[in-house]
């Protein structure tokens, strides 16, 4: 009497499942192509793992990051918390130097030697020539180099600046040296020179200007040339 499911080629056995590995076949690896059944094959131990045992059965400590021989470097908080002084420090510094230069810049510029404050009457009927000269004779210049005149955003031509306010402020470089003919022309003074000696022009002159009255000089001078 034949079996309840007749096999291939006779076979009375139940038949395996197309593609698979019959399971306890005593057969070896399964054929090319076929893929073997889930749970047969047992996954090789990890790496980390195999690396970090030792002979006896003893774990190898994990290593840890950073320099050799140091502390391992912080995490979290500690970090984050580290970087915020630091941020308010730097910022704190680039003002103090912003206004130190600024500072230096505009006083060298309007407070050195050589220029004048004029007083309200002297405004009086004054003329377009006047109003150049007033101009002219209340600021200096800065000598220096092109960077040097980029990181002053060329307020180191501080004549150039009122006489010309529509011009751009690159340019100034460009029309100071007919500025200079200009007052050689006319017999006018014109202030020019290195920002070393101009800050300490303007340093003497605060000093000057915190003594008591009688000992005060003046700055208030003619709008006359050569005077």
């Amino acid at each position: 009497m034949p079996g309840p499911a007749s096999g291939i080629g006779g076979g009375t056995g139940p038949r395996a499942p197309l593609g698979r590995h019959r399971q306890g076949d005593s057969g070896g690896a399964p054929k090319t192509g076929e893929r073997p059944p889930r749970g047969s094959v047992a996954r090789p131990p990890g790496r980390g793992a195999a690396q970090r045992e030792r002979p006896g059965g003893a774990a190898r400590p994990p290593r840890a990051r950073g320099r050799p021989g140091g502390p391992p470097p912080p995490r979290g908080g500690a970090a984050r918390g580290g970087a915020a002084p630091r941020a308010l420090a730097g910022s704190l510094t680039t003002q103090l130097l912003g206004n130190l230069w600024g500072f230096a810049i505009i006083f060298c510029g309007h407070f050195p030697d050589g220029t004048v404050v004029f007083r309200p009457e002297d405004l009086e009927g004054e003329t377009r020539g006047r109003w150049y000269v007033r101009q002219l004779r209340g600021a200096a210049d800065i000598r220096g180099s092109l960077p040097f005149h980029v990181l002053t955003g060329n307020l180191s031509h501080q004549i150039e600046h009122p006489l010309f306010p529509d011009l751009p402020a690159r340019r100034y470089r460009h029309i100071a040296p007919e500025v200079q003919a200009v007052c050689r022309r006319y017999g006018l003074p014109y202030n020019s020179r290195r920002f070393g000696r101009q800050f300490g022009a303007v340093a003497l002159r605060i000093v000057r200007m915190s003594l008591p009255d009688g000992l005060r000089p003046s700055r208030r001078r003619s709008l006359t040339p050569g005077r």
